[in-house]
């Protein structure tokens, strides 16, 4: 059964998280470096590496929720969705095990005034979820890895 994030709050205190995007500058990146560490990965980085949490934010359909949920099962990585988006909408009548993000109204930039709440950012990039989801889980430091902004 889903799980709201509200009960990882702090998990993670005062370790390092690393996010994994997928930007060219990973090619460089040996992912054996991570083993041991706690890591996000954005969409389909469960292609890539066993991450300790994969975040998948733009949901459009059943099929892409179970799609995603499934392949990020099978890399050994717990599944973080948000409550929003065309997909989401069958999320809560599911019984799979995976972390809900309740996010609030697209604004498409940050709000600092989500920080110290429970609703998390929800802007244009799924990196920007996952720096929230990071912070929430009580992160020390926040290392980006792989965000090349298109370059």
């Amino acid at each position: 059964m889903y799980t709201y994030i509200k009960e990882y709050k702090q998990i993670h205190s005062g370790q390092d998280i690393y996010i994994l995007a997928s930007g060219a500058s990973m090619d460089y990146m040996s992912f054996s470096f991570f083993d041991g560490k706690i890591t996000i990965g954005l969409n389909k980085m469960y292609n890539f590496y066993k991450c300790t949490y994969i975040i998948v934010k733009d949901i459009v359909t059943k099929k892409e929720f179970i799609q995603h949920y499934t392949a990020a099962k099978k890399a050994g990585s717990k599944f973080i969705t948000t409550d929003i988006h065309n997909g989401a909408t069958h999320l809560f009548k599911t019984k799979r095990d995976y972390i809900v993000v309740p996010v609030g109204e697209w604004g498409g930039f940050v709000k600092p005034s989500l920080l110290d709440t429970d609703t998390f950012v929800n802007s244009h990039l799924t990196i920007t979820t996952a720096i929230h989801v990071a912070y929430y889980l009580g992160a020390k430091n926040i290392i980006l890895v792989g965000a090349d902004c298109g370059l």
